[in-house]
């Protein structure tokens, strides 16, 4: 595992000290977990895991339904005329993107409570970071997509809006 060690320099009676992410700044005592910190990254990590296996298993019916809206389309396409066959095919097509995009924060989340179950059951000092590297991870993921679905409502609203100003005339 990576060390990453932070300079920092205290000044005490002109001596400049270095400290680890272990160290505390006002003691050079290593930094712990209580109990009770155990005792709420385990609850968290417990249901974690349980919301991350039901998005695993959204994930994969989403994929089946694109799959098979795809073949539907297809299918549909040759025995009536091709336009029927394209609504099917692009809908196919948007739940793969989908289900690509949403494996990502998914994985994030089960990575969050296997590492939080390691770090509760054997104390193991090591996966504190990993653990909540992998949080972090999913909170950022999660706000990038805030953002771009908040981008893409702020555009659509207007192209929407004369649209149906258009068709009105």
């Amino acid at each position: 595992m990576r060390s990453f060690v932070i300079f920092v320099l205290l000044i005490n009676k002109n001596k400049f000290t270095t400290m680890d992410m272990n160290t505390n700044v006002l003691g050079n005592e290593p930094l712990t977990l209580s109990e009770d910190t155990l005792s709420h990254i385990n609850r968290a990590q417990k249901w974690t895991k349980f919301l991350s296996i039901l998005g695993f298993i959204g994930l994969g019916i989403l994929i089946l339904a694109g799959v098979a809206m795809i073949v539907m389309g297809l299918l549909l396409g040759t025995q009536i005329n091709e336009m029927s066959s394209f609504p099917f095919a692009i809908m196919g097509v948007v739940y793969l993107i989908l289900g690509a995009v949403s494996f990502v924060p998914t994985l994030y989340l089960y990575k969050f409570s296997e590492n939080g179950g390691t770090l509760v059951n054997y104390r193991r000092q090591d996966k504190v970071e990993e653990t909540f590297r992998y949080l972090g991870k999913y909170y950022q993921f999660v706000g990038i997509m805030t953002i771009v679905v908040i981008a893409v409502y702020l555009l659509a609203i207007p192209v929407v809006l004369l649209f149906g100003i258009y068709a009105s005339h």
